[in-house]
């Protein structure tokens, strides 16, 4: 791992970078200066550096009552669709998951004769790295930001811009028809 400088807003403190790459282990190291016990002063964790490549994918969503009267959501993978009906994008990226909280990452939705629109898809649960965003395709002129025009026998094309991938530094974009 080589070692970088960077600087904090004011310019003042120098904190050590690290350029990282798939495989590479990291130690943690933590000293601490009134720790109750001698066996406790210092702590060490280990964890690997990994990149993952993102999926998109499109489905609908059936949802049935179990024993208890729970809601469970059932995915069936789209093949065709017709106009008016709800499309899910499901997004996994566990390298967008970067926050404690649920994360959002934004993907665009268009066809090969309109402008793509801009949408942002939601993680479905702290630490998931599974984002949910939705299409509604309309024949009529679009009312939502979420809308998207397609024309007689058109294919909705969605794109997602995958940052951090197993090629890094190279953003590839992760495309389904």
């Amino acid at each position: 791992i080589q070692p970088l400088e960077a600087f904090n807003v004011a310019g003042v403190l120098r904190v050590p970078l690290f350029l990282k790459l798939p495989g590479d282990k990291i130690l943690i190291t933590y000293d601490d200066a009134r720790a109750v016990t001698k066996e406790k002063q210092v702590s060490e964790a280990t964890m690997m550096a990994t990149f993952h490549d993102a999926t998109l994918s499109a489905c609908f969503v059936e949802s049935s009552i179990d024993q208890n009267g729970n809601r469970v959501p059932r995915y069936i993978p789209m093949r065709r669709f017709k106009v008016g009906d709800t499309i899910n994008v499901f997004i996994a990226d566990p390298d967008a998951d970067v926050t404690d909280g649920k994360d959002k990452v934004k993907f665009t939705s268009g066809s090969s004769d309109s402008k793509p629109v801009t949408l942002e898809a939601v993680e479905t649960d702290d630490h998931a790295g599974i984002f949910l965003g939705k299409v509604f395709p309309v024949a009529a002129e679009p009312q939502r930001p979420s809308d998207v025009k397609l024309g007689k026998n058109e294919d909705l094309i969605l794109a997602y811009m995958d940052q951090e991938n197993t090629d890094p530094g190279i953003p590839w974009n992760r495309n389904y028809l």
